[in-house]
């Protein structure tokens, strides 16, 4: 039996889930307790996206050195100093070119964020790289993952194509974010899909995005990743997981056959 917990900001999130001889996860339990609750054990920690600092900056040559000069540079809450080693920083490069470069994003949290002692085969990732480990297994799409104060942007195949962190104002936010992925569109094939996800999927905000004039979209929908396990959960419990699965859909990544972004790579200064 295998435990991933999601650290969201409002409550801290578990789900024990096992797989089947055909390959395919059975989730078998869920729950959730006040986020100041000690972590329960796991094999897989979520962190939410408000506890993780980001950049984005183009990078032809895509090398360690670059990249802490980078977090040395842009992120100050990031300590790299040669004395300490709490810190995590995820490499995510982007395969598609955007105003003529290759772009990376950074992704850095300090440990101090849970348990450092925690069994060294246990493992932390971000609910943004959970997000695409689950939008990989659903075709050529663009994306927009709402995540506390901001927004996930961008395209992806198989692969992570282009990735973008956006903080729109809140009165623009559709119109702002439209107009930010119809400037990806153009670099990626011409998408026509986009799928949502994240804290806050309305469908107001579906039918904003679908109604676009800057994107002019073929389909527009919820990500659905619970699709891709089976659930022994009770009918109650079973509905409060679909209820939710906006929010809940990065538990699903670590139950995939596939379970890691191919273009992604860590560093631990």
């Amino acid at each position: 039996m295998s435990v991933v917990v999601y650290t969201h900001p409002l409550r801290t999130i578990w789900m024990e889930w096992h797989r089947q001889d055909d390959g395919v996860a059975v989730v078998t339990a869920y729950g959730d307790q006040a986020p100041e609750a000690q972590i329960p054990d796991h094999d897989v920690l979520i962190l939410h996206s408000e506890v993780v600092h980001s950049h984005h900056y183009p990078d032809p040559d895509r090398n360690t050195e670059r990249c802490l000069a980078e977090v040395a540079a842009f992120l100050p809450e990031i300590n790299i100093s040669d004395t300490v080693s709490d810190t995590t920083i995820r490499v995510i490069s982007s395969s598609a070119t955007l105003y003529d470069a290759a772009w990376t994003t950074l992704l850095a949290w300090s440990t101090d964020l849970y348990d450092p002692q925690r069994p060294a085969e246990s493992a932390v990732m971000t609910d943004v790289e959970a997000d695409l480990v689950v939008l990989s297994h659903e075709g050529p799409v663009l994306f927009a993952g709402h995540r506390g104060s901001t927004w996930w942007c961008g395209a992806i195949h198989n692969e992570v194509l282009i990735l973008d962190r956006h903080q729109p104002q809140e009165e623009d936010v559709v119109s702002s974010i439209s107009t930010h992925l119809a400037d990806i569109r153009r670099h990626v094939d011409n998408f026509s899909d986009l799928v949502v996800f994240g804290d806050r999927v309305q469908p107001d905000v579906l039918a904003q995005f679908a109604s676009s004039t800057d994107l002019q979209l073929t389909r527009v929908r919820r990500l659905e990743p619970f699709r891709h396990v089976r659930s022994a959960l009770s009918p109650e419990q079973e509905k409060s997981v679909l209820q939710r699965s906006h929010l809940l859909g990065c538990m699903v990544a670590p139950m995939m056959d596939v379970c890691e972004l191919p273009n992604a790579y860590t560093i631990r200064p």
